[in-house]
């Protein structure tokens, strides 16, 4: 009997801004579990009707959420940014890098299914390759957002990096009077591959040029649905 080690899959990770690539590179999710988790103790004590402790376990011992963090990863915010919505839909919003990145999609694209939300799309300063499309589930940091901004909901999806190379965060807001503050390095969104297969992500600094010829999206991608 042979047995033979699967080859990893590498996932390319292209950004043009080296400081991003240094400071708030994609990483394993476990390297982002919430502050309110760890600050958790594996067991606490329930009273019994003959007055002793019953030891019951936390969260600490979720396999949902312990699996979650150690088989993904996560895609930090790369810049510090304000928004201010209105209960009207507009928007504003301001980041101290003037990095220009955050739009919408014309409300006909959805024939006006979002119409009851704002819909901003951070894009993305990354692109992403992978040579075999194995396919990643693509989510928001939701337990991250528990404390700050249970409100918004960012829009969950199926990717690979064969056919595209963007990670776009698609996110609804309240259309209500707000301000929402988010910063660098804090959890946006997560990856999850949907193989078995080990993979790791490599990060790459390449200049504008380059980054515009990887950015292109593959016309492999074809919609048979």
């Amino acid at each position: 009997m042979f047995l033979f080690k699967s080859k990893k899959l590498v996932v390319d990770c292209f950004t043009r801004f080296p400081v991003i690539a240094a400071e708030y590179p994609i990483k394993r999710s476990s390297k982002f579990t919430p502050e309110w988790w760890k600050a958790l103790d594996t067991h606490y004590e329930i009273p019994t009707s003959i007055g002793f402790g019953k030891k019951t376990r936390t969260m600490k011992h979720c396999p949902g959420f312990v699996d979650l963090y150690r088989h993904s990863w996560t895609v930090p915010l790369w810049t510090d940014v304000t928004i201010h919505t209105k209960e009207d839909g507009n928007y504003a919003y301001f980041n101290p890098n003037n990095i220009d990145f955050i739009n919408t999609h014309d409300p006909e694209q959805t024939n006006n299914a979002l119409s009851d939300f704002i819909h901003l799309k951070f894009n993305s300063a990354w692109a992403l390759r992978e040579k075999t499309g194995v396919k990643f589930l693509y989510y928001g940091a939701d337990w991250s957002f528990l404390h700050t901004y249970p409100s918004i909901k960012i829009l969950q999806g199926i990717i690979d990096f064969k056919t595209q190379t963007n990670i776009n965060v698609n996110i609804l807001f309240p259309k209500s009077d707000g301000k929402y503050e988010f910063f660098a390095g804090k959890p946006l969104s997560m990856l999850t591959p949907l193989t078995d297969k080990q993979v790791s992500f490599k990060t790459h600094v390449v200049n504008d040029a380059e980054f515009e010829q990887i950015s292109r999206t593959n016309p492999l991608f074809k919609n048979k649905f």
